[in-house]
């Protein structure tokens, strides 16, 4: 079977959803071996992982991707686009899956548990919270209130209590870094703008961005401060 294009994903038409087109074009876009972790497809996608775990799993039903176990949880992918190739036009193409073939497919595209896909629905946003209680600085501090209205729409639930929680892991990691106390602040700015574009954390932006990196690199922080477009940082 030839590689398949983005045409050929295109081609299928309203076979499959949005949220499934765009998750077989970052899957096909790793060439012949595809084995990116769900995280990884979160982050390239903009989706969180359990919408990747669903659309996978409706691909899969479909007939359009193939999955198999490398270790204990990864997965390996092969795109199955034999009957894309084989039609000469694109009507043959668009009908080649059926709409409804995935018992699952209605779910796709809809916002699972604190997560807004782009067909979802998000709940009113609540009033961004500038205090903590009693007073207190509020964990929202230094991210900007669109940013936060952003966050309130990819995890309408216990937010407040989510951005408590991320803060605290994240400076504490940004400090094994060995990053400057002086510095926590435009990081976590960084990492919220992040948060609100793409539904990630930051405590798991940082996670994800560090595996990619690897231990073997010189100096790590200093690429990291380069892929969340922080520039140079001194750690």
């Amino acid at each position: 079977m030839a590689k398949p294009l983005p045409s050929d994903v295109f081609r299928l038409g309203e076979a499959l959803t949005p949220e499934e087109k765009l998750v077989l074009l970052a899957l096909i876009d790793y060439g012949a071996r595809i084995y990116p972790s769900q995280g990884t497809l979160a982050l390239k996608t903009g989706y969180c992982v359990r919408t990747i775990r669903t659309v996978v799993k409706a691909l899969r039903e479909k007939g359009v991707i193939q999955t198999s176990q490398r270790g204990a949880k990864a997965l390996t992918y092969s795109v199955v686009l034999d009957h894309v190739h084989a039609a000469r036009d694109a009507a043959v193409g668009r009908h080649a899956v059926p709409i409804n073939a995935a018992r699952d497919a209605a779910v796709c595209g809809k916002r699972c548990s604190g997560i807004l896909t782009s067909q979802g629905t998000s709940q009113p946003n609540q009033a961004p919270a500038t205090a903590g209680k009693g007073g207190e600085a509020s964990p929202w501090d230094g991210i900007d209130q669109e940013d936060q209205r952003k966050i309130r729409r990819w995890c309408p639930r216990d937010t407040d209590t989510l951005c408590e929680a991320q803060r605290r892991v994240t400076l504490r990691k940004l400090a094994d870094l060995g990053i400057r106390v002086t510095d926590h602040a435009r990081w976590w700015r960084r990492l919220g703008e992040r948060w609100g574009q793409i539904g990630v954390p930051p405590y798991d932006q940082l996670a994800l961005e560090l595996q990619s990196i690897g231990p073997d690199v010189r100096d790590r922080v200093s690429v990291l401060a380069f892929r969340l477009g922080l520039g140079r940082v001194a750690a």
